[in-house]
């Protein structure tokens, strides 16, 4: 992973720099196609999850695929890699040893007992390991899958962690998700057996949403995208704007997600907003192909005793949106665990095996201005209690899931602004268009 730090780059010399380990002489026009939005965000680079000269391990494979039998008769055919094996793990047995070739007559998977754990690099096949081998591999390779012998669903993916990232608190990666980026706080501070410090009550953002593009999933399967804050201490809840494609729109929309153990009773565990109360909406470009447009917004999360509230305001409409949870006492006491997440992710919404080249993206979400506030008891916040936060300042932990199709950049934009930029995709590309 290359890391920038503090350079500073004239766009003449950022080309050069970000095509590390290539010659800018070769395929000049796609270099420029991949890096030319760099130049448009940042003339500072500190660091970022992009590995422009990684090299796949493994062998290539080409597609259809087609989905066989252990007798050898066709199941069927099926242009993505993924979705064949997943056909396979569902129509295999004991009995029925299932198997997966590609257009070439590779054999990229057959039914084995569920602790083979078959390994790809990006779409490259590696081959079979075990359980303690596969994860070991995958830990030193970013781009990696896993998929166990049942073909049930990702075992392991690559990840890269962001620089500083504190190992000692627990990171839990969600396989089932897809590509995407996290950045969370850190916690209260712990001396002698006690917090001497509060964990984090507030977080603020300017979300950049006009930089973003967006496209939807070629495939069968529902996906989502999303652009979220988060708190967390021993309950914990999403609260942010999902994006999805509803009668040729595509509309940013309020939702929630809370843990609090009285929505197994309520069923109200999820809450989205309808599409006539989107908070923005972006216009399909058609000589493009993707969605595009949509108006910049400031987001603002309180974790308190009893809950949350989120408040986003547009900053095009100067439209106010409101959102909250609240459950008496829910978190009262655990002020030295309070901890907050910035996040962006475009999720498939299946619990096996998805599609990492379903031709789907989100791109480029930008976010400057971020602010945290150690939490305290009133649950107030002015300016003076207001700190940075961002990958060098008071992160907990960070990391890019599925670095195939997931990445980070950070740095300091041509107004001279600190800036996060995210992106999920699923088409084999990058971090920008």
């Amino acid at each position: 992973m290359r890391k920038f730090l503090t350079f500073l780059l004239l766009s003449t010399i950022l080309l050069g720099v970000v095509s590390c380990g290539k010659d800018n002489d070769d395929n000049k026009e796609d270099n420029n196609m991949s890096y030319n939005k760099i130049d448009e965000y940042f003339k500072e680079i500190i660091f970022d999850t992009i590995e422009d000269d990684y090299e796949y391990e493994g062998t290539p494979t080409k597609g259809p695929f087609t989905v066989y039998n252990e007798d050898g008769s066709i199941v069927e055919e099926n242009k993505y890699m993924s979705y064949a094996i997943r056909k396979a793990g569902e129509v295999a047995s004991s009995s029925n040893k299932a198997y997966v070739k590609d257009a070439n007559g590779l054999m990229i998977y057959q039914r084995e007992s569920k602790t083979k754990y078959y390994c790809f690099d990006g779409s490259n096949y590696v081959g079979v390991k075990s359980r303690n081998d596969a994860v070991s591999w995958s830990a030193k390779r970013s781009k990696s899958y896993i998929i166990d012998g049942f073909a049930s669903g990702y075992q392991g993916l690559g990840t890269i962690y962001y620089e500083g990232t504190n190992f000692s608190d627990p990171i839990n990666l969600e396989l089932y998700s897809g590509g995407y980026n996290y950045m969370y706080t850190k916690r209260g501070f712990h001396q002698g057996g006690e917090f001497v410090e509060n964990g984090f009550g507030y977080i603020e953002c300017r979300v950049n949403l006009s930089d973003a593009i967006y496209k939807p999933t070629e495939d069968p399967d529902r996906w989502n995208a999303y652009i979220f804050l988060h708190g967390n201490s021993n309950d914990c809840a999403d609260f942010g704007l999902k994006g999805v494609v509803e009668n040729g729109e595509m509309v940013w929309k309020l939702f929630r997600l809370c843990s609090h153990e009285s929505h197994k009773e309520d069923g109200k565990k999820w809450y989205e907003d309808v599409a006539e109360n989107a908070v923005t909406k972006m216009k399909y470009n058609e000589d493009k192909g993707y969605y595009e447009g949509q108006d910049d917004l400031f987001m603002q999360l309180w974790q308190g005793k009893d809950g949350w509230k989120l408040n986003i305001t547009n900053l095009t409409t100067n439209e106010k949106h409101e959102l909250s949870e609240y459950h008496t006492d829910m978190m009262k006491g655990q002020d030295g665990y309070f901890q907050l997440l910035l996040a962006a992710s475009y999720c498939p919404a299946v619990s096996n095996i998805w599609n990492s080249r379903c031709g789907a993206f989100l791109r480029n979400v930008c976010y400057t201005d971020i602010k945290v506030a150690r939490y305290n008891s009133n649950e107030t916040y002015d300016l003076s209690s207001l700190q940075e936060f961002y990958p060098d300042s008071n992160m907990g932990y960070g990391f890019s899931q599925a670095a195939d199709c997931a990445s980070m950049i950070y740095g300091v934009n041509h107004e001279g602004e600190k800036m996060i930029s995210y992106s999920c995709y699923y088409d084999g590309g990058g971090h920008f268009e």
